[in-house]
């Protein structure tokens, strides 16, 4: 469904190298929010345990 939504600025049709530039882009992006999403996860835990440690003890 997502290939046929595709925004150009042209009336040319879209070439395969775009289209792969264009996923190359998106797994980028992806990679960057996976590495965002895993770091945010790996700090919410150290700052759990750090207050933990701070209450507890």
């Amino acid at each position: 469904m997502a290939e046929q939504h595709v925004a150009t600025f042209s009336n040319k049709p879209i070439s395969a190298k775009q289209k792969d530039k264009d996923f190359e882009e998106h797994s980028g992006t992806y990679k960057a929010f996976l590495q965002l999403v895993k770091w945010g996860i790996i700090a919410n835990v150290i700052i759990l345990a750090v207050l933990y440690f701070l209450f507890i003890f």
